[in-house]
């Protein structure tokens, strides 16, 4: 009855079982993968076959069944394929000749863009220089007025001075 109570009697046996019971359900899992990895490829493969058979039927038809019409059928494609290489031919000359005009198109645009961005570059050169020239006449104009102010001045102190109303002011004398 003791060896009943008894919580560590039998736990090596629990574990080992726990452990067995692990080990077979990752194989099972595995199996599983396996299984569908199986059918996968059986899938593939009857696919494949089917493919193979499908390409090669046409073929065997065709060696089975050879009649006469066959060789009208290929001068008909002989003289389909001469036209659409004519065809081709005459649209690739139509193609080439449009693209060279395309070319010279561009050629003429890119030389009118280079002539007005010369121009543009001429203007804005010329722009410069009449604004340095405007600047000019402006300090000349700020120079003479200066100028004109001084003069003025000592004109009127000359005339203070000829006719005895000069008082010399505090850093004038």
């Amino acid at each position: 009855m003791q060896d009943a109570l008894d919580p560590t009697i039998g736990q090596t046996e629990i574990v080992a079982m726990r452990k067995e019971i692990h080990r077979m359900e990752l194989r099972y899992d595995q199996l599983r993968k396996k299984q569908e990895e199986m059918i996968k490829e059986m899938e593939r493969a009857v696919f494949k076959r089917e493919t193979i058979q499908l390409k090669y039927l046409p073929k065997v038809e065709k060696k089975n069944a050879q009649d006469r019409s066959s060789q009208g059928k290929l001068s008909r494609q002989i003289a389909n394929l001469r036209q659409t290489l004519k065809h081709t031919t005459e649209n690739t000359m139509q193609l080439d000749t449009t693209i060279d005009q395309r070319r010279r198109e561009i050629e003429n645009v890119s030389n009118d863009i280079n002539g007005e961005r010369e121009q543009n570059d001429n203007m804005k050169n010329a722009f410069k220089r009449h604004q340095l020239d405007l600047l000019a006449m402006k300090l000349e104009k700020s120079k003479n007025t200066f100028e004109l102010v001084r003069a003025q001045n000592l004109s009127k102190r000359y005339d203070e001075v000829s006719t005895n109303r000069f008082r010399p002011q505090y850093g004038e004398q």
